[in-house]
């Protein structure tokens, strides 16, 4: 166990999944569904990234494109009620921290038959979808399929040969790949320009890029640079999973939906209230849109402020969950939205594929699976919205403590930080490589502060330290268990 997670899987498990991480794929397999295997298919992740769920295709059509997103066919493989459900549907997720992760399925799967690895013939649940050359989606439909993809994608190579910087050897990988990825990133400008017409908030948060050494040792922290590449894959994903969700909502089946409500009044009022006293131009409304969040983005974007107000707007929505109903989603501004394309590492994308897989393979009648599968989405959407908490927490503080860890290699040592908030008993300043740290107000220069109750600690009235600002600290302290950093003022 670590912080309340099972790390081993139990033998019954461990047995079905050595089970069927050696069987072979029929031709009975093959014969029954569509076979894209000719077609240019390819995944795109992370370097280290072994559980690959999600490939695509792209192909330009005279009213626009046509889209494919090719899902690992887990459902296939794990079966309703069997032991790998029941486990996988306990955990709800599996857990990504520093270069490790403890899985929601076991390796021969996550890593083996369930993969998308290049040069393998893998059983697929595809997204078929006709999309416009403005990027409306005209036509979608889910089909079982069987692919084989061509190349292991990595961000960084496709993100260098959209900068036209790749090495000769990147250009061998994906000859006969590049227009296609070209043609990528044209359709993904495409998309992510609605999404701002839409007005949905684009948060930009920090996140941090851990290297930790054989020894298990945290050698390295950065703040995460996402590129084209990354975002190319997110627009794609996001048309699929709208794709699913429109679906279920169309043909009343029953679902897990991926769901953000509208934020509080309370939160709201509280982010205008801050934006009031920093002097940031914000939209007046009564009822808040999402585009109001945007404009207040906007008009901070590039300055000093930006981070704190990105966080502050964050920690004004509501906590996005599964539902089975569909409630939309706020920060996307879109009716439909459900996740459908990680099945090997959240329950509820493999949940909706196994609805799903009733409705446009089986040929069952919505009345059916509406009998089947009523208590079972309920129950997934329940269990999987509690798993994702616990999943993040302990995500963060794992990442807390190899942050901690590394930071005790630079005690004394002085660096420039910024505040990114404001408590009575001090403040947090982050550095530049995402690291974060308390300066305690007992240890503040001469003199005594007090807190304003929101953005500042002020003396004599007058407000000296303010989210946002600007201050050079000395890391004094760490605790690494506790995953703690304490700094001082220089």
């Amino acid at each position: 166990y670590m912080n309340d997670v099972e790390t081993e899987f139990p033998a019954a498990v461990m047995d079905e999944a050595r089970h069927i991480g050696s069987m072979k794929i029929t031709d009975k397999e093959i014969y029954s569904r569509l076979d894209l295997r000719e077609e240019m298919i390819f995944t795109i992740d992370g370097a280290d990234t072994k559980d690959i769920d999600d490939a695509v295709s792209l192909e330009k059509t005279s009213g626009g494109y046509k889209l494919g997103v090719h899902i690992a066919d887990v459902s296939h493989y794990v079966k309703k009620g069997s032991e790998l459900d029941k486990d996988a549907f306990l955990r709800g997720t599996s857990i990504y921290y520093a270069n490790r992760v403890v899985p929601m399925l076991p390796p021969e799967l996550s890593n083996g038959i369930c993969s998308l690895n290049p040069n393998e013939d893998r059983l697929a649940f595809s997204c078929l979808m006709e999309i416009s050359s403005k990027g409306e989606l005209l036509k979608y439909k889910f089909t079982k399929s069987v692919i084989r993809s061509r190349v292991k994608g990595v961000y960084s190579e496709v993100n260098a040969i959209l900068e036209k910087r790749e090495t000769p050897e990147v250009a061998e990988k994906y000859k006969g790949l590049t227009d296609m990825i070209f043609l990528m990133a044209e359709l993904s400008d495409i998309l992510s320009e609605n999404r701002k017409k839409r007005g949905a908030p684009a948060i930009e948060t920090s996140e941090a890029k851990l290297t930790v050494n054989e020894d298990q040792v945290c050698v390295d922290v950065q703040r995460r640079e996402r590129g084209k590449a990354e975002m190319i894959i997110e627009d794609f994903m996001l048309m699929a999973n709208e794709s699913a969700a429109k679906t279920a909502r169309e043909k009343e089946i029953p679902f897990v939906f991926r769901v953000h409500e509208d934020p509080s009044a309370e939160k709201v009022s509280e982010l205008i209230d801050v934006c009031e006293r920093l002097g940031i131009s914000h939209p007046h409304f009564t009822e808040v849109k999402p585009a109001h969040l945007s404009a207040i983005l906007e008009a901070v974007k590039d300055t000093d402020m930006a981070p704190a107000i990105n966080s502050l707007v964050l920690r004004s929505m509501a906590k996005a969950r599964y539902a089975d109903e569909p409630l939309g989603h706020f920060g996307l501004v879109l009716k439909d939205y459900a996740h459908f394309t990680s099945p090997i590492r959240r329950y509820p994308d493999l949940a909706i594929h196994r609805i799903l897989t009733e409705l446009c393979y089986e040929k069952q009648p919505p009345a059916v699976i509406g009998k089947k599968y009523g208590k079972f989405a309920y129950e997934a959407a329940l269990q999987s919205s509690e798993c994702e908490l616990v999943a993040m927490r302990v995500e963060r503080e794992c990442d807390d403590c190899y942050i901690a860890e590394y930071m005790s290699g630079h005690l004394g040592e002085e660096f420039d930080g910024m505040i990114s908030g404001v408590t009575e008993y001090g403040m947090y300043v982050e550095l530049e490589n995402t690291a974060e740290g308390l300066v305690k107000i007992e240890t503040l220069p001469d003199g005594t502060y007090d807190y304003d109750g929101s953005l500042s600690l002020t003396k004599e009235g007058k407000p000296v330290y303010t989210v946002g600002g600007k201050v050079r600290v000395k890391c004094v302290k760490t605790d690494v268990s506790g995953g703690k950093i304490d700094f001082i003022i220089v």
